[in-house]
């Protein structure tokens, strides 16, 4: 089930995890302290990330990845990361003179140089981006331009708000793909059936590391997440269960009621 398979969930559980998790564009502007048009103005100058979530011109939710999904949303609205205040700050920490594309221009820049850092410290060369790196373990800079321009529009599309808890820097976007290729190394992407004492406990600390960095996802989204996927699922098949509170490890499949009530 995904986003062209959704009638199972409802706009209004949807609508509910949004309202819980994100800033519309009237809350970010109150929070911020920038008008709406001037949030608008930055966003599509590039300075700061845009709507994980908005409502499209056909009345669906959607997102920049995927598109329209199938639910029906109403009034026309946008939902923010909370984490784009700080996207914000830091746009305006950079904003010395030039205009919002010199603003924007720096803050790939900075962007770019926070990923190389978090790929030599975040231990990303064996599992999550070994595309940057020539043979010799070294940087190869002309892949690592083509990555790291890839996650920074990424940045800029909402993308990361949707699957980050804390979608704050570079380093979290490297941390998101190293908790998935952890775990998808230590059980062979969930085929495998029996794990050893110490294969048990690294993936613990894998699960523990993953449910830190990746959301809760939104209730259409949830079947097809990393987080069912890497998680739900392998937490149910190894019987970690008890390691996790159960609103942690439930599918939202089974919390539709609550979700439903909040």
């Amino acid at each position: 089930m995904g986003y062209r398979n959704s009638t199972k969930y409802t706009a209004e559980q949807v609508q509910g995890y949004l309202s819980d998790t994100f800033l519309t564009l009237d809350g970010l502007a109150e929070r911020s302290g920038l008008t709406a048009r001037r949030l608008l103005e930055l966003i599509y100058a590039g300075c700061i990330p845009g709507p994980s979530y908005f409502v499209s011109a056909r009345g669906k939710i959607s997102t920049y990845l995927h598109g329209d999904s199938a639910l029906d949303a109403g009034a026309p609205e946008l939902y923010f990361s909370p984490a784009t205040l700080e996207w914000i700050k830091r746009s305006a920490s950079l904003a010395n003179g030039g205009g919002d594309r010199e603003t924007a221009r720096r803050m790939q820049a900075l962007f770019e140089t926070e990923f190389s850092r978090a790929l030599a410290e975040i231990d990303a060369e064996r599992l999550a981006f070994p595309e940057c790196f020539a043979k010799d373990g070294t940087l190869d800079k002309s892949k690592f331009g083509e990555v790291a321009r890839d996650k920074w529009t990424h940045v800029l599309k909402g993308t990361y708000g949707i699957c980050v808890r804390e979608p704050l820097s570079a380093a979290d976007v490297v941390r998101k793909a190293v908790a998935v290729m952890r775990i998808a190394k230590l059980t062979d992407e969930g085929r495998k059936p029996n794990l050893n004492a110490r294969e048990r406990e690294a993936l613990l600390a894998a699960l523990k590391d993953f449910d830190a960095i990746v959301s809760e996802f939104a209730p259409h989204d949830r079947p097809t997440s990393s987080r069912k996927r890497y998680f739900d699922d392998i937490v149910s098949k190894h019987a970690f269960e008890s390691h996790f509170k159960k609103t942690e490890y439930r599918s939202l499949e089974t919390r539709e009621p609550a979700l439903a009530a909040a």
